[in-house]
């Protein structure tokens, strides 16, 4: 098959195959039918034109006179005959069919040729065959301009995408397409979709790394330059490349979350994930599972532990005391005792004036709280934080 076959072709090559091989087969039995009815009638005429002759014969007229029919040969009494004799009134050759009446001693005979039939069958054969040829092919033209007009939004799909600029996301129409071609241009639109979701993270992945390394990079060359020249600390250039290691690591974590990789829902133990998350912080996060040893929800459970992670970091380095992680029947919560003035930043890179932090914590955590459909409530009541994710009951067992 060539390599550059199309649909339109291969659908009208096939359609035609199927229509020209009904047609022929169509003719073959026309034509035996048309065959078998000639016979019929030629045969009824030999018996009518056997019989008359007979009724002529016996009224004295001569044998000279008796009409015969076109191509009929006629014989009186076995008298010269062309055929083989035979008994019976009616019977075939291959080269002749006879018909035979008798009465009162007197016989007769007619015979036609199997060369006159044949040509009585083609003549009429013919104006069969003169009928059905432009049938056929006004059949073809119709298939041919039905499947080309079939397969137009399947021409102009394939138009509109390679007519896209690249830089083009929008999505494309489903109106007007055909139920087969609606999947291909919703998954398209998916596609499209997820690109321009990948790039804008990208963009915005170097557009956070601008912002926030340009500060720490230029202290951490500061405090290199410092230590070089002899008057330096090593333990500030450890706090420097540690706060770059955080600040590098939550980018990539609002890159990830930014990008919005399908999340892999499946079922996920909060207690086990929290129990898992919480040993990678030192001693003042307790954990508070209200005595379930599981909690099972439908879920990413790499995305969750990266939003509890979060929480937990931004309640050590803005509360004060302890943390509190609580599970309960449908949530997830951190909570501890808050800094005097504590206040929820929300937007991005927006943090106190004596922070050390990042300020991509809650946006990390809002953003995949979004991402995997969950409810997020932040408060500050009294002298507590509370941070809490809650899943939908219908994923919670």
């Amino acid at each position: 098959m060539s390599a550059h076959w199309t649909l339109t072709g291969r659908l009208v090559r096939r359609i035609l195959t199927i229509v020209i091989l009904g047609w022929s087969l169509a003719m073959a039995l026309g034509l035996w039918s048309l065959a078998h009815e000639i016979d019929e009638s030629l045969d009824r005429g030999l018996e009518i034109r056997a019989r008359y002759a007979l009724d002529l014969l016996e009224a004295g007229v001569p044998a000279e006179e008796i009409p015969i029919g076109e191509g009929d040969v006629l014989s009186i009494d076995g008298d010269a005959a062309p055929w083989p004799k035979g008994d019976g009134a009616s019977r075939s050759t291959v080269s002749w069919h006879v018909f035979r009446a008798e009465r009162s001693g007197r016989a007769v005979e007619i015979g036609q040729s199997s060369a006159f039939r044949r040509e009585e069958f083609w003549e009429s054969a013919g104006a069969f065959i003169v009928v059905m040829v432009p049938l056929v092919i006004v059949v073809a033209l119709t298939v041919v301009l039905t499947v080309r007009a079939a397969l137009g939004p399947a021409r102009r799909l394939a138009a509109t995408i390679a007519g896209r600029d690249a830089a083009d996301f929008t999505p494309l129409s489903a109106k007007g397409l055909p139920g087969e071609l609606r999947p291909m241009a919703l998954s398209v639109n998916d596609h499209l979709e997820r690109i321009d979701r990948l790039l804008t993270a990208e963009r915005s992945f170097a557009a956070n790394a601008a912002h926030e390394l340009r500060t720490p990079l230029a202290t951490a060359r500061a405090e290199t330059a410092a230590l070089a020249a002899g008057h330096g600390s090593i333990e500030r250039v450890d706090r420097g490349l540690e706060r770059l290691t955080r600040i590098v690591d939550r980018l990539l974590q609002l890159a990830r979350a930014e990008a919005g990789d399908a999340a892999r829902a499946q079922p996920v133990d909060l207690v086990s994930l929290a129990r898992h998350v919480l040993a990678e912080f030192p001693a003042g996060v307790v954990l508070d599972d209200g005595d379930a040893s599981r909690m099972m929800v439908r879920t990413d459970a790499d995305l969750v532990a990266i939003v509890l992670r979060n929480l937990v970091a931004n309640a050590l380095e803005h509360g004060l005391g302890s943390v509190r992680v609580r599970i309960g029947p449908d949530m997830l919560a951190v909570e501890n005792r808050a800094a005097p003035g504590a206040v929820l930043h929300a937007a991005r890179f927006d943090k106190g004036r004596t922070s050390q932090g990042t300020g991509l914590g809650l946006t990390i955590v809002e953003t995949i709280a979004q991402q995997l459909d969950l409810t997020l409530d932040r408060c500050v009541t009294d002298d507590r934080v509370r941070v809490a994710l809650h899943f939908p009951i219908d994923e919670v067992s």
